[in-house]
């Protein structure tokens, strides 16, 4: 009807480069209405809107540029929509609200006086590979949930940069005219000689010990990427052969919150595990997928990763890399 405002929304997948989020969905939410001068039947204008996407927070997840594009087909998590799951347009209009999951990295629904019209737009070509799978409006699921298999998907090799950004220090540059910073200090003098050889003096009480020759630390990951292939995660870690022992404690989860079910959280990929490895040494820890890992595995193509190797003292040594089904 002209003039009568209608329901709105708009997600997008947004992919970034060097980054520990990966991909980060945003929603717009608000309203359209009809204009009554080109609302008649057979006569219909076209007009650009411009819709601003809400501000997104990104952590780096090495030195060096960010980019940020639209994400890549099969990116997006599911979504919650409100109308009628029928997939007849003439059905009884309903407000119930269900989940999809969509094909691309745009999903705009629109409101009607019926049932809503959902676009699921993605940045590249889709045709349909086998007819027998029927058609779903719950998105890429496999039947019956959805329709997966039912279309082929050819992705874009390489989606338009949206924008670029460059980690740049904190610390501001002093105002124009004021003076240079006076030179650091020099190296202390060196203590005094003792006459007499004795033993070190012993701290004060309360201090910390000083480390330890033999102090572990958590060493480095060599793996680059993970295969889930029968329920099972491979990392290797390695131990530099100068200095101690390595070990600590091994954990996967999910760098951003996944929907599992009806819920939206940080997912535990694999049990967390102990390792212990002589210096110069490597190790391949194995670790069993949990069930929610399998399940969306199967509903995705990859998943992103963030592996953690945290010794018992001292920082924390992590990346983030993908997991193939």
């Amino acid at each position: 009807m002209a003039g009568k405002s209608y329901a709105l929304d708009l997600w997008v997948a947004i992919k970034g480069t060097n980054t520990e989020q990966a991909v980060q969905i945003v929603k717009v939410s608000g309203t359209y209405a009809l204009d009554p001068v080109s609302a008649s039947p057979g006569s219909w204008n076209a007009h650009e809107a411009t819709i601003d996407l809400p501000a997104t927070t990104w952590t780096p997840a090495d030195a060096g540029p960010m980019a940020f594009s639209i994400a890549p087909p099969g990116s997006m998590a599911a979504i919650e929509v409100t109308g009628s799951a029928a997939s007849d347009p003439l059905g009884p209009p309903a407000a119930s609200s269900y989940s999809v999951t969509p094909y691309g990295s745009a999903v705009l629904r629109a409101g009607t006086e019926r049932n809503a019209t959902t676009w699921d737009c993605l940045p590249g070509a889709l045709s349909i590979s086998n007819p027998v799978v029927e058609f779903s409006n719950r998105g890429r699921l496999a039947a019956p949930a959805g329709s997966g298999g039912r279309y082929a998907v050819l992705a874009h090799p390489r989606p338009p940069v949206i924008t670029t950004a460059t980690v740049i220090s904190s610390t501001p540059p002093p105002p124009l005219g004021s003076p240079p910073p006076p030179p650091p200090p020099g190296p202390p003098p060196p203590p005094p000689q003792s006459p007499l050889p004795g033993p070190p003096p012993a701290p004060p009480p309360g201090s910390a010990p000083p480390p330890s020759a033999t102090q572990r630390g958590p060493g480095k990951l060599a793996t680059s990427k993970l295969s889930g292939r029968g329920g099972k995660v491979r990392i290797q870690i390695a131990c530099a052969a100068s200095g101690a022992a390595c070990g600590g404690t091994l954990s996967l989860r999910s760098p951003t919150k996944l929907r599992v079910g009806n819920r939206t959280k940080v997912v535990t990929i694999a049990r967390d595990a102990s390792y212990r490895i002589a210096a110069g040494g490597r190790r391949t820890v194995t670790l069993t997928l949990s069930r929610e890992t399998r399940s969306l595995l199967r509903a995705r193509r990859s998943l992103r990763v963030r592996i953690a190797l945290k010794p018992s003292r001292g920082a924390t040594v992590a990346r983030t890399v993908t997991l193939s089904r």
